[in-house]
């Protein structure tokens, strides 16, 4: 390590390697053990109510032998969610220190090859036997439910019945909510009890980031509260790890380091690459950032003036992420039926970035993929599940269908096409329609990055820009 590299002042603890070593390589999975961890409730800011409940079962675990705890519900399948960052995975580690357990980390990501599937799953088995009694948290589980309905559902199902093997441990599913709250599929058998993790205020995420700072060498000017407002919802632990290690590979590079401290200047640039994969004086990033304006712009266009139970939470620019931009609305958590008249506006807001980019660029890019994907399942959905087309009619495709009617889910598809046409044609007309507040709108985000539910507002309801496109 050269002389000026930054390094962490705390020590990392890794637990010891067994016979299974290889399979918990091979799915870069952590097994982290009670002496190794050293997480605590007390020690996490902000996120009280997760905390409570989580608390509140620990207790009824380390005590269940108490009176006061003879008929309490003791939870041990947990469904955790919230935003990306909010601290789902740091809440659960808590939980295992406090049942002083072992804890098993396991990224959904491995279910998706279809090839290594079963092998993924025989494997997590033997790790979780291995362990056994211990907590293990499979995180990320929205990438399970992006695989499809029939392949989610029996995923999910094998994963449920693991559970009940080992009905000793606990079995924690993180879910990064960012359109709204998880699937019932991930309570129809499976998780019984919920954990939402509240986002943390702009004093929480200050200090946050003061406690990554000062694990490093630093200079004492570092503006914390600009760097909480500029990172909004990723975790500061992995922003500064990230600014720190690649500070580290440019002056191990060099043979004349002349700074080792981070300083505010250091972490905003490398924050601008570890954000939008570019430095903020990069011409590319620039275009990147403007393209990326102008699809999030369409999703707000279409979704405030589309959809009257639009509910605007937060639209930013180049999360590091697969997207480069986000948009979050809310979501009433109470309502559970939707008509073919909620999905189909739920369709047109998804299919509003695409339409901003062909209206502005004549084109479209790869930033579509994921809306597409989403619009096309709620398409789909309608036409197999619901009964909500007229050409279809009032039938429910099964698996069985699926698989032995081609003819009909060849018809399904090309109905669900239809669907998809005919929204895009009405996203488009409501960006043409309101062109002028969709051209103030990504102008206004190309420039600073983020916007909140009250700026954007202010365009949206200004009847200066309430124009269409001349």
């Amino acid at each position: 390590m050269s002389e000026g590299s930054i390094t962490s002042k705390s020590k990392i603890s890794h637990p010891k390697t067994t016979s299974y070593a290889k399979v918990v390589k091979n799915l870069g999975i952590q097994v982290i053990t009670p002496e190794a961890n050293t997480t605590t409730f007390d020690g996490i800011i902000g996120i009280s109510e997760a905390k409570k409940r989580l608390n509140q079962i620990a207790d009824i675990f380390m005590n269940k032998d108490d009176q006061k705890h003879s008929n309490a519900t003791l939870h041990r399948k947990i469904l955790i969610y919230g935003l990306n960052g909010a601290g789902k995975t740091i809440a659960t580690k808590a939980f295992a220190k406090a049942v002083n357990l072992p804890l098993v980390i396991i990224n959904s990501e491995h279910f998706i090859d279809s090839n290594s599937r079963s092998e993924t799953l025989t494997n997590i088995e033997v790790i979780i036997k291995k362990n056994s009694p211990e907590v293990v948290l499979f995180k990320n589980l929205d990438q399970i439910l992006l695989l499809g309905s029939s392949i989610s559902i029996d995923v999910l199902s094998k994963l449920y019945a693991l559970f009940a093997r080992y009905e000793n441990s606990f079995f924690f599913g993180s879910f990064n909510n960012l359109t709204g709250n998880p699937s019932a599929l991930l309570r129809k058998d499976g998780f019984t009890f919920d954990v939402p993790v509240e986002e943390l205020n702009d004093d929480e995420r200050t200090e946050l980031f003061r406690r990554e700072v000062n694990k490093y060498p630093h200079e004492k000017n570092i503006n914390l509260k600009k760097l909480a407002k500029m990172s909004d919802d990723l975790s500061p632990a992995e922003i500064i790890k990230n600014v720190a290690d690649s500070y580290n590979e440019v002056i191990n590079s060099s043979s004349d380091a002349k700074r080792s401290k981070l300083s505010f200047r250091l972490i905003e640039s490398q924050l601008s690459k570890f954000l939008y994969g570019y430095d903020k004086d990069n011409k590319q990033y620039e275009k990147e950032t403007l393209a990326t304006a102008v699809h999030e712009a369409g999703h707000v266009i279409c979704g405030f003036f589309g959809d009257p139970e639009y509910v605007l939470s937060k639209v930013e620019i180049a999360t590091r992420s697969i997207s480069a931009g986000l948009t979050i609305s809310e979501s009433d958590e109470s309502k559970q039926t939707y008509f073919g008249k909620d999905l189909k506006a739920r369709i047109v807001t998804l299919l509003g970035g695409m339409a901003a980019e062909e209206l502005v660029y004549h084109d479209t890019s790869t930033g579509v993929t994921s809306d597409l994907a989403s619009a096309s399942t709620i398409a789909m959905s309608m036409v197999c599940y619901t009964g909500m087309t007229s050409q279809f009619g009032p039938f429910y495709m099964s698996e069985e269908t699926d698989t032995e009617d081609p003819i009909s889910k060849h018809e399904a598809i090309n109905i669900a096409r239809d669907i998809l046409k005919k929204n895009y044609v009405i996203a488009k007309s409501l960006i043409n329609n309101h062109f002028e507040a969709f051209t103030a709108l990504y102008k206004t985000l190309a420039e600073k990055k983020y916007r909140f539910t009250e700026e954007v507002s202010d365009i949206l309801k200004n009847p200066e820009y309430d124009k269409p496109k001349e």
